[in-house]
């Protein structure tokens, strides 16, 4: 499990909009987590949710910019 997997993760939620759709239908957190690893991405709901705290101020730009509103659906648990 690791921070650059959820870094990767959040990367792909971004920029795939499939990808984000799938995740983001799933109600489950637990199942939304087993999603996320299955899908390649070793990391845990902590570690997704630590990402913000590692981004520089542009990388936290770029997120909110996205305006997806991803970031909340994702990280509830």
């Amino acid at each position: 499990m690791s921070r650059e997997a959820a870094i990767a993760f959040l990367d792909r939620l971004k920029e795939d909009a499939a990808f984000r759709e799938r995740v983001l239908a799933e109600q489950d957190i637990a199942a939304r987590m087993a999603m996320i690893n299955d899908a390649g991405f070793d990391c845990t709901l902590e570690e997704i949710k630590s990402v913000p705290e590692v981004m520089d101020d542009q990388q936290l730009e770029a997120v909110a910019a996205a305006g997806f509103g991803w970031w909340d659906k994702c990280c509830i648990a």
